[in-house]
């Protein structure tokens, strides 16, 4: 794990809202939409706020941001607190045929746009994240070491939503569905080490995203969820989707067999996958 500061990027749910039903999305969206939310523009300028003195990019995300009918006013937001050339727009939206194309271009210095076109869905992977770890694997050692070594903390980002900050945005996720509150978002909130990460670690075990495991087409969209999960969302009154129930521990040898393919961030930053070492774990300590 690393600290938020030490990370590529760090983010801003706007919204968790959206346009598009992808399978294992990291936000959850296929299951969060009855209880899916749009940050007021007050706290969105706090969240900005609190960003201040991070170095490295600031992301814009959702859900769909430009699916809000007054991204514009989040745009002037953004620019008051940092220039272009520090902002990033994760959208599904074409921005060049967008109604905020203007303010688009104004606003960010990367735009990171990813149509989800049918091509696309038959040749991309996603991560099973609906396998709860907890559910999955018994060793508690090797739990422990996977979520440690999970590649989301290394190198995907800390963001805020509308519940406060959390060290990582797949946390951020599940934690809309168990209604936990983040941190306040206090001066340099997001500079902390993982010593200091706390109660939002539990978080990690509804999570399959350390798990070295076969990953799964986007185009496939039946998820495989695991009890723990399918418990909430049935609790939340969450919406399911069409899934099969994962109930098996996955092995080590399991685990050891899927490593040399295993890279669940590649269909989001293609290039650094490559280069990015997944596993970190001295797996000769661990028999089949």
């Amino acid at each position: 794990m690393l600290n938020p500061k030490n990370r590529w990027a760090i983010l801003i749910d706007i919204t968790n809202k959206c346009n598009r039903n992808c399978t294992y999305c990291t936000r959850y969206d296929r299951h969060v939409q009855p209880i899916s939310y749009i940050m007021d523009l007050d706290y969105f300028e706090k969240a900005l706020i609190s960003y201040k003195g991070f170095i490295n990019p600031i992301g814009l995300i959702g859900g769909e941001p430009v699916f809000l009918s007054n991204f514009n006013e989040y745009c002037d937001i953004t620019r008051k607190h940092f220039p272009r050339n520090q902002c990033i727009l994760f959208t599904s939206i074409d921005p060049a045929k967008s109604k905020f194309k203007e303010d688009i271009e104004k606003t960010f210095g990367i735009v990171a746009y990813h149509p989800h076109t049918k091509e696309q869905e038959s040749n991309h992977y996603h991560q099973p994240l609906t396998i709860a770890i907890k559910d999955v694997i018994k060793n508690e050692q090797l739990k422990k070491e996977l979520i440690q070594d999970c590649p989301v903390s290394r190198k995907w980002c800390g963001t805020i939503t509308n519940k406060g900050g959390y060290f990582c945005e797949v946390g951020a996720a599940i934690a809309q569905i168990l209604n936990i509150p983040g941190w306040k978002l206090t001066p340099r909130w997001w500079d902390k080490e993982p010593s200091e990460f706390g109660y939002q670690l539990d978080l990690c075990e509804y999570c399959g995203m350390a798990i070295p495991m076969e990953l799964q087409l986007m185009c496939d969209k039946k998820q495989k969820i695991s009890p723990s999960v399918l418990q909430i969302l049935r609790e939340k009154n969450l919406p399911s989707g069409d899934f099969e129930l994962f109930i098996r521990e996955i092995s080590v040898k399991e685990i050891k067999d899927a490593l040399p393919k295993w890279k669940p961030l590649q269909y989001k930053d293609e290039q650094a996958a490559e280069v990015f070492q997944y596993s970190t774990i001295d797996w000769s300590k661990y028999e089949n």
